[in-house]
């Protein structure tokens, strides 16, 4: 039981962390890109709330789908 917890916890560091590199290095980029045009009609401030939701929502799916999958067994 106890392989079982520890093999969860490194599936959810694993993912948590392969999301975090992915949200580096295209969500903020595009984001930046966006924000940057003349036409954003999103301010800095604004973008900030909007990827840090989107990155909560992220992390959301992440953890319900990986105790989908452990109830599974």
């Amino acid at each position: 039981m106890i392989e079982v917890w520890i093999v969860t916890l490194l599936l959810i560091a694993f993912f948590v962390g392969a999301a975090w590199i992915w949200m580096r290095v295209w969500i903020i980029d595009i984001f930046k890109t966006i924000n940057d045009s003349r036409n954003s009609k999103y301010s800095r401030k604004q973008w900030t709330f909007i990827w840090l939701f989107a990155s909560c929502i992220l992390l959301l799916v992440i953890f319900v789908f990986i105790k989908w999958n452990i109830n599974l067994f």
